[in-house]
Parts: structure tokens; sequence; C-alpha cells
């Protein structure tokens, strides 16, 4: 699969013919590298879910994520 494809309009229209994208929106996503033995799996979950799902490592500290918004709910709670 050309995942390229999955920043045109016309792809997602395929699935919806009355879709309305932001095509700006679209064109900033960054490419996705799906594993070519992937690929029939993630496009029957296109046509049969509307979406499919993949990890990606995103470089986010979640555990810090996690201490962060403790934190907050912590510094609210003792504020009310």
């Amino acid at each position: 699969m050309d995942t390229s494809q999955l920043r045109r309009e016309e792809f997602w229209r395929s699935f919806a013919a009355g879709l309305r994208t932001d095509g700006s929106m679209l064109q900033k996503a960054s490419p996705l590298a799906l594993p070519p033995e992937a690929v029939p799996e993630f496009m029957r979950q296109l046509k049969e879910d509307g979406y499919f799902q993949q990890s990606a490592d995103w470089g986010v500290d979640l555990k810090l994520m996690v201490t962060a918004h403790a934190l907050r709910r912590c510094d609210s709670a003792m504020r009310h």
C-alpha cells in the first residue's frame, strides 16, 4: 500500500462519498510506515470498521506525563 494515499481526500471519500475533511490537516500529517505484511489486515479493518490501529513510538515519556497529571490533580485538590 502506498501510504501517501492516506493524505489524499479522495482516498477517504472512496469510503464515504459525502465525507468532508480538512485537506490542510491531511497534508500536515506525518507519513505512516506500515509493515507490508500487515497492510491487507489494515485495509480490511479500514473497510469494515472505518479505522485501523498501529502502535507508534511518539517519543513521549508516559511516566512523566502521568506524574505531571497526578501532581496537577493534587495541587488542584489542595487549593479547594
